[in-house]
């Protein structure tokens, strides 16, 4: 899909095996818009990702290699803005079955050269998760995992490596459509208690649990901060073939600081409607300590495509989307590209928000499909922002074509 020096261009390819492997191939390549890029012969934003899986009556593997490059000026109106990244990932998966017993493992890394705005620093992440799992009768299972994570970065000539660890045990009891998981995390000297309970009647389900994890995030300074925190949250929900609707609670406790907020999800597919939408609303009651960067989003995907008179019975069908988002901004945090942080504290100003409307026609044909879409439609005429950068580009509109054909063999 493209229009004049912007396009995107997407492949994939998928082989199996006589002996029951799978061998699948991605590539996708961007080239952004020209109006703010300094020139069109640097450009670049590409991932190709190749992996290969093979099972079998008692085990499965899975290996997985990408290359990512990107080269292109972020949209700020500054003198250099220029973002050059280069990585490359592997990983590999291995799950066998010896009776009671199934084990599993998942080895993983990351190695990246940065180079914005002449700050070069180079990363390297390391994943290794262990799990297993023993089943004990019809009813019980007990569940023992392992997590660790090293990221090291170098700046010059010294490096800083930043570890944690996680270990995990559970026991699980399942009957009847209820389930239920309860255990601890251990994290340096503390002791967190983690479950889950799902309950599932006719076409309703309800569920809670209570997860325990660690992310990185990067100062200013390019440091890493460990930041250990739990999410528990509440679930009841809905599903049948074309009707699917979800309300969640849910809390997160950081060491010293909280955040409460509440997500809904409702999806409708008819035969010649398809309907998704999702709204989130975040630092929810005046107590929050931890304020996020958004108060509220709400995203809406909507496809109709009438079966009726001619189109029910041709081989094609006329179709119109539409998609909103709409973003309300807290005024505490937000989202800076050209701050190394990327997310960062701000003095506190008043709340603001973001509008995004795109829309697209076309046709539909068995797994073929060709329409012209419309990338920030502006019947509304409001501002939609990259970042909250003073000197960021807004999002300008874009009119491409758009071609997505399947290949079966």
């Amino acid at each position: 899909k493209g229009d004049y020096d912007y396009s995107d261009l997407g492949i994939g390819l998928k082989i199996e095996s006589s002996d029951s492997g799978l061998f699948s191939f991605q590539g996708f390549k961007r080239s952004p818009p020209q109006l703010y890029q300094s020139s069109s012969d640097k450009n670049q934003f590409q991932n190709h990702l190749f992996s290969y899986s093979k099972d079998s009556e008692n085990s499965n593997v899975t290996v997985s290699t990408l290359y990512h490059i990107e080269n292109y000026d972020l949209p700020v109106n500054r003198e250099n803005t220029n973002r050059k990244v280069e990585s490359f990932h592997g990983g590999m998966g291995i799950e066998y079955r010896l009776g009671q017993l199934t084990f599993g493992s998942e080895q993983a890394f990351q190695f990246t050269y940065s180079n914005r705005w002449n700050d070069k620093v180079s990363y390297f992440t390391i994943w290794n998760t262990m799990n297993s799992t023993y089943q004990f009768g019809r009813d019980f299972r007990v569940h023992l995992q392992h997590h660790y994570k090293m990221h090291s970065t170098e700046i010059g000539n010294e490096v800083t490596d930043v570890p944690y660890q996680i270990i995990s045990s559970l026991i699980e009891y399942e009957k009847e459509g209820c389930s239920i998981q309860a255990g601890f995390s251990a994290y340096e000297s503390s002791l967190q208690p983690i479950g889950t309970f799902n309950w599932k009647w006719n076409n309703y389900y309800l569920s809670a649990k209570r997860n325990y994890e660690v992310v990185f995030t990067q100062t200013e300074d390019y440091d890493t901060k460990v930041n250990p925190f739990s999410t528990d949250a509440l679930a009841l929900g809905y599903k049948n073939k074309k009707i699917e609707g979800k309300l969640e609670l849910f809390h997160i406790q950081h060491e010293e600081k909280s955040n409460l907020g509440v997500r809904g999800k409702a999806d409708i597919n008819l035969s010649w409607l398809d309907v998704r939408h999702t709204t989130a609303v975040y630092n929810v009651g005046s107590d929050n300590s931890s304020p996020q960067p958004l108060d509220m989003f709400s995203y809406t995907n909507l496809i109709f495509s009438p079966n009726v008179w001619r189109w029910k019975k041709a081989r094609y069908q006329p179709f119109i989307g539409v998609e909103s988002t709409f973003i309300q901004h807290s005024g505490k945090m937000g989202i800076n590209p050209m701050n190394p942080a990327i997310i960062i504290d701000m003095e506190t100003v008043n709340p603001y928000s973001s509008f995004l409307v795109n829309m697209e026609m076309g046709l539909l044909v068995n797994q073929f499909k060709v329409s012209y879409r419309w990338v920030k439609f502006n019947m509304f005429g409001n501002t939609a922002n990259n970042s909250i950068n003073p000197d960021s580009y807004s999002i300008l509109p874009i009119r491409h074509l758009e071609i997505v054909w399947q290949f079966w063999n």
